[in-house]
């Protein structure tokens, strides 16, 4: 939708310089908050002041880009879908289910920086408009995706390659055949490929968070994650299956662009 001080400069003046006196103010009030605290004893003299520059530093930037996320992944969903962006978001909202959807994934897109989120959040928009009985799954897709991360991603991605290129060797026990991708893997083999690939230190964690979201299921049972980990071993879920799916999709589309 375009707005007043989208197409008046001088009404998108007036809106910036607004916007500029709410930082300075939320800034203030912020340093208000903090600065009989810790926090303040911590920044030392002029903690105010610091803690507004603080603000002021980052509040244009966080909003523009906030706005540029949520921005392309209206517009990439209503290319996929072959329809415009405000038609897209009409659409959208004519069902509570898929309104409920359409608003959870553009607040999640704002605060997603990578380029993969941010196109596999329009994807599941664009779905959702081809076909509502979709809602459903797209909803659970965007809830998986949201929490993870670069190496949420890149762990997960583990289970969609060959033992081969995993640097599996031959004396590795892992279901499935040399030249298919891996049905499981034992948390020796993870924390292998995690020291060579650099993500060892964040390993645990984010086996735990591939867990919480349904992605990945443990596949030893009756002992708790602390005292069996090692001798742990994980496999994708069906869900998982179809959300790897989706993001090798997503991987493609991103080489045929680069």
């Amino acid at each position: 939708m375009t707005t007043e001080a989208d197409s008046d400069p001088a009404a998108g003046a007036v809106v910036a310089r607004a916007g500029k006196d709410a930082a300075i103010a939320a800034g203030g009030a912020v340093a208000g908050y903090l600065v009989g605290g810790p926090e303040g004893a911590v920044l030392g003299a002029g903690a105010p002041a610091l803690i507004e520059s603080g603000w002021a530093a980052v509040a244009t930037t966080l909003g523009r880009r906030r706005r540029e996320r949520v921005g392309f992944v209206v517009a990439y969903a209503a290319k996929c879908a072959g329809v415009k962006p405000d038609e897209l978001a009409a659409e959208l909202q004519r069902d509570p289910a898929a309104e409920e959807l359409f608003i959870r994934t553009l607040t999640a897109a704002q605060d997603a920086a990578l380029t993969e989120k941010l196109m596999a959040f329009a994807m599941a928009l664009s779905a959702t408009f081809d076909d509502s009985s979709k809602v459903g799954w797209e909803s659970a897709f965007v809830r998986a995706l949201d929490p993870l991360d670069h190496a949420g991603l890149r762990v997960l991605s583990w289970f969609n390659e060959t033992p081969v290129l995993l640097g599996l060797t031959p004396d590795d026990r892992y279901r499935g055949a040399v030249d298919e991708t891996v049905l499981w893997l034992r948390w020796d083999h993870l924390n292998d490929i995690a020291s060579r690939r650099g993500v060892v230190a964040v390993l645990e964690q984010t086996l735990a968070t591939l867990e919480q979201v349904g992605l990945l299921a443990p596949l030893t049972t009756g002992q708790s994650y602390q005292s069996s980990l090692e001798s742990k071993q994980w496999g994708v879920t069906d869900f998982g299956r179809a959300f790897l799916s989706r993001m090798q999709t997503v991987s493609g589309t991103i080489k045929a662009v680069s």
